[in-house]
């Protein structure tokens, strides 16, 4: 869904043959883009060492008292484990256990999925590697440009977690110095989805943020609403 901007290189090849990976989530089995790491990685390390995996959950379950325990709980359980080799996924890993627990220690950690910037996070740490990730703003833009004559002012439409806003800041930073005016419009059930929808026709373009962690949502509702309702230019970068 979205291309990697950059990969710092350490000396992984002195780990090829770790015993144990310590692979932590920030979110839960059967997000697509969660499942969609966990492939990668499976597959790419089969044979290099095995994997042991934290799940915060932290999509479905967004407030920050939470994360907090879950980022204990996964910090515990390295004391116990002892793995070789931490990789932490998302922004909410490196927030909530990587940055406060693991910044001073020893074990090497890799992250990935962090959006935009690692400065949040106190990165780098000289036993720390990994990748950001770009959303493709730009390109986004040009095609809503291309496709409506007078563009002046959008929506964007997203579920209420904390990425989703770091993202919006975002567009709206980068759109701002086209000279177009993103306002946002977070949600936490499908209802007010669809209520965020119908306000979107009155805007020049939609952007569609990410569905993960709103409340009852249903593919086919949503396609069926939005096909019924649809006036103004949608566009995304997810690939629901």
């Amino acid at each position: 869904m979205w291309g990697l901007l950059f990969i710092f290189i350490f000396g992984w090849a002195t780990y090829s043959q770790a015993a144990t990976c310590l692979w932590v989530s920030s979110y839960h089995q059967g997000y697509e883009w969660n499942d969609g790491i966990e492939k990668g990685l499976r597959t790419a390390l089969n044979g290099r060492c095995k994997i042991e995996s934290f799940f915060m959950d932290t999509k479905r379950y967004s407030n920050s008292e939470y994360a907090r325990n879950k980022g204990t709980e996964a910090f515990a359980l390295i004391k116990s484990l002892k793995p070789d080799v931490i990789i932490a996924s998302d922004d909410n890993a490196s927030k909530y256990l990587v940055k406060p627990f693991l910044r001073k220690g020893k074990i090497p950690v890799v992250f990935c999925g962090i959006n935009w910037s690692v400065t949040a996070y106190g990165y780098p740490y000289k036993h720390a590697t990994g990748m950001v990730e770009f959303a493709p703003v730009q390109s986004l833009l040009q095609e809503i440009k291309r496709t409506v004559k007078r563009v002046s002012k959008g929506l964007y439409l997203s579920s209420n977690v904390p990425t989703e806003h770091t993202d919006f800041s975002w567009y709206q930073r980068m759109f701002n110095t086209e000279g177009v005016t993103v306002e946002s419009r977070f949600v936490h059930t499908i209802e007010e989805w669809e209520k965020g929808y119908l306000t979107g026709q009155q805007y020049d373009f939609i952007i569609l943020g990410n569905n993960a962690g709103i409340e009852g949502w249903g593919e086919k509702r949503a396609a069926h609403f939005a096909m019924a309702h649809a006036g103004q230019l949608t566009v995304t970068h997810y690939d629901w």
